[in-house]
């Protein structure tokens, strides 16, 4: 018999923390109003995983994203290996650090939107001058006239968070 049920009815991070326990291998599925994402388990570890969201193979970044799905379902297929295994991580410490992006993502995005916001340089400076290092210069050049958080991130080749964390910083 299958482990499976609806996110409101369990909670993804119970679900992770009950396959981490019992040392299980396979593959968490998770369908639901953020699209789709994969948990691989080895073991009781988590050795890797994928988000339609764009999130791959991180599991940090994956359980982050896994956090945010409001309504879905899940199920997990049992002895399935996963194709691209990273080094193994252990289920609490990988839902520790997802639940502090978590926590930072709400203060990020009240600053900024989403990945379809739109990001512009102002035509003025907050100060008489500004002195930017190289990491922050790739970043307005990126930016260019006007673009998209999403096409930003895909520019830099960062993820939803890391580009949020960007912006916003570019934004202070």
């Amino acid at each position: 018999m299958a482990l499976q049920g609806t996110i409101e009815s369990f909670a993804l991070a119970d679900v992770a923390r009950l396959l981490g326990s019992s040392s299980k291998t396979g593959r968490l599925i998770v369908t639901g109003d953020r699209g789709t994402a994969h948990l691989w388990f080895a073991d009781g570890a988590i050795v890797g995983g994928d988000a339609s969201s764009g999130a791959t193979n991180d599991p940090v970044e994956v359980v982050f994203d896994l956090l945010r799905f409001q309504s879905g379902s899940f199920v997990f297929e049992a002895d399935s290996l996963c194709p691209d295994p990273m080094t193994s991580r252990q289920v609490d410490a990988t839902l520790a650090e997802a639940s502090e992006a978590f926590a930072e993502w709400r203060d990020v995005i009240a600053v900024v939107h989403g990945l379809g916001a739109v990001v512009e340089l102002s035509p003025s400076l907050p100060m008489p001058e500004v002195v930017v290092d190289q990491a922050v210069w790739t970043s307005v050049v990126a930016i260019g006239g006007a673009c998209t958080v999403g096409d930003l991130g895909r520019t830099l080749g960062l993820g939803e968070l890391p580009v949020c964390r960007l912006v916003r910083a570019l934004h202070d």
